[in-house]
């Protein structure tokens, strides 16, 4: 039996069990306080006075004490009165953020948008095709200018291809003049997505083509071909009897013929040479079973990096980072992750670059014997600047609709 005067404590520790301990109420802090308040009204004339007040301060302790001991009990009553009722309420429905976000829409019903998308920029699209029939046509007239007119175009090709992939990504439909500064940005992300995709197939070729291809006195050889593209036929004006467009069929044999040949030739036979060369070329280039390992390596890099390189564009420009043409597991999971939509788009491009060396090989030769050389080249020109500006703008197009018709399984947002 504990008195009144005592207080009993217990401490407890883990795995460590002490015995009671017994302190007198005068040890303790409410003694103390006790004490030191009866000293303060101590005194033979104060006796009455420290009696009183230290039962006043015995009672309203006490009184703290029980007011204490029933918040405590309300508490537990309501928490105990509380849990009865968790258990018979239906299981709550958590909903994170506002709402479910809308389906993709079918890569389909985005297709005639892809294919609108040079009717939706008139000036933009009729200022490019002008832009490309000068750079041809400047081609014919001084190869020098001509070349640094078409890597000026090709440049202000890729700014569009920038532009209009990322309006389409973003669901914009007006087709925009890209920016000055957007034009070095999509050069660089262009070189890094060429970086791994063609460059390692095309260092394979030259590796499987040897020290030939840098023989300045071979007719084949990078070095002559250069030169020929430079100075096509040198101190042959373009309207000496060979006629207008004589410079730039020069100039498709150095890109595509195995052999060079005279440029003093009349331009009838720099035609047909022109055209059978690119046909061996080709024809050598699917016959695997006659190229050396390397050449046989160098093609299936090269197959590869074509597969890729739409992909590459579209990483980098949506996630507005060339690194991500650079890092293949973010190129390679995209293209797995959209392989139908993905393999249309390949497809496109594959058709459009076929054609385009089609119109180079073919058609020029085909219009200028139908038209004569002067008007047909000119023919020639104006379909070519044309067919390269749309096509490239259908592309970007459906690049970016890849993107549209996938977002929630790319992840990019």
């Amino acid at each position: 039996m504990v008195e009144d005067s005592q207080l009993m404590f217990m401490s407890h520790a883990p795995g460590v069990s002490l015995p009671p301990r017994r302190v007198n109420v005068d040890e303790s802090l409410a003694g103390k306080v006790l004490g030191t308040f009866a000293k303060k009204l101590g005194g033979a004339e104060g006796a009455g006075q420290s009696s009183a007040g230290v039962g006043a301060l015995e009672r309203a302790l006490k009184a703290n004490q029980r007011a204490a001991k029933r918040k405590e009990r309300s508490v537990d009553e309501t928490l105990e009165g509380a849990s009865k009722h968790i258990g018979a309420q239906p299981e709550a429905t958590v909903v994170v953020g506002q709402e479910a976000p809308p389906a993709d829409p079918s890569f389909l019903s985005l297709l005639p948008g892809a294919l609108s998308t040079p009717l939706r920029g008139p000036l933009v699209t009729i200022l490019h095709v002008l832009m490309i029939a000068l750079a041809l046509l400047l081609l014919e007239l001084t190869p020098p200018l001509g070349i640094a007119a078409s890597l000026l175009a090709i440049l202000e090709l890729l700014g569009l291809r920038t532009r209009i992939v990322q309006d389409a990504c973003a669901g914009r439909a007006q087709v925009r003049w890209p920016e000055a500064s957007e034009l070095g940005g999509s050069l660089v992300i262009a070189l890094a997505a060429g970086l791994w995709c063609l460059v390692p197939g095309l260092g394979l070729s030259l590796g499987a083509w040897g020290g030939a291809a840098f023989q300045g006195d071979s007719a084949s050889s990078l070095v002559a071909r250069a030169q020929r593209l430079v100075r096509p036929a040198p101190g042959v004006a373009p309207s000496a009897e060979r006629g207008f467009g004589h410079l730039t069929l020069l100039e498709l044999e150095a890109l595509c013929a195995p052999q060079l040949g005279d440029p003093l030739r009349s331009s009838e036979v720099v035609a047909r040479d022109m055209e059978a060369g690119a046909v061996a070329t080709i024809t050598r280039l699917v016959r695997v079973d006659q190229a050396s390992p390397l050449g046989v390596a160098a093609r299936v890099l090269l197959v590869l990096g074509c597969l890729a390189y739409p992909m590459t564009i579209l990483a980098a420009v949506r996630l507005r980072s060339f690194y991500a043409a650079l890092f293949p597991p973010i190129v390679v999971r995209a293209a797995l992750t959209v392989p139908g939509v993905y393999l249309l788009t390949v497809t496109a491009t594959a058709l459009y670059a076929a054609l385009a060396v089609a119109g180079a090989v073919h058609l020029l030769p085909f219009l200028r014997g139908a038209l004569g050389g002067g008007l047909g080249h000119g023919v020639w020109i104006a379909l070519m600047a044309t067919y390269l500006v749309v096509g490239h703008m259908i592309l970007a197009g459906l690049l970016g609709r890849v993107f549209l018709s996938r977002r929630l399984a790319l992840g990019w947002d």
